[in-house]
């Protein structure tokens, strides 16, 4: 730019030995898991051109905002302290999950995969007072169990 040389890092495309700036003329091409062309990705004003046998997906900025998702609150008290409880049933439609230590001074012992237990070595996890864990990506479907020493102390369950 005006004689002055400076690096430029940009997507582009195209065959072995070529590149296509990525441009709104020129989309970058998207392909399924088998490799087949199916479709590119254009801006919304982009109209299909008759020429062009692969489908032409518009992208309005506005859909590129997460979907709004309805939680599922399976919060509740501890019933008996020292004795683990289902907190939510398993579930393989899970997307998200949510476990939350509301207490100020005692701990929250959960489990994904059997019954919560503090017992070193149980396979049990921890969460100290005010502590939450959250799974969004690697979500586990297993039933969710609590475990507290105190009777009546409150956990925060959600899910989707």
């Amino acid at each position: 730019m005006g004689g002055v040389l400076f690096q430029r890092v940009k997507v582009t495309h195209g065959a072995d030995g070529s590149a296509t700036d990525v441009s709104t003329a020129s989309p970058l091409p998207a392909r399924i898991s088998d490799g087949t062309t199916v479709a590119k990705v254009a801006p919304a004003s982009t109209a299909p051109a008759a020429t062009d046998p692969a489908l032409i997906i518009a992208i309005r900025p506005d859909s590129l905002v997460a979907p709004a998702v309805a939680f599922i609150d399976r919060s509740g008290t501890i019933t008996t302290g020292g004795t683990a409880q289902q907190a939510a049933a398993s579930n393989t439609a899970r997307t998200f999950l949510m476990i939350h230590n509301p207490d100020t001074t005692t701990d929250l012992w959960f489990s994904t995969t059997g019954t919560a237990s503090a017992a070193a070595g149980s396979g049990g996890t921890r969460l100290g007072p005010g502590g939450t864990a959250f799974f969004d990506n690697i979500v586990p479907s297993g039933a969710v169990s609590v475990l507290s020493a105190t009777t009546g102390k409150g956990f925060t369950v959600k899910e989707a």
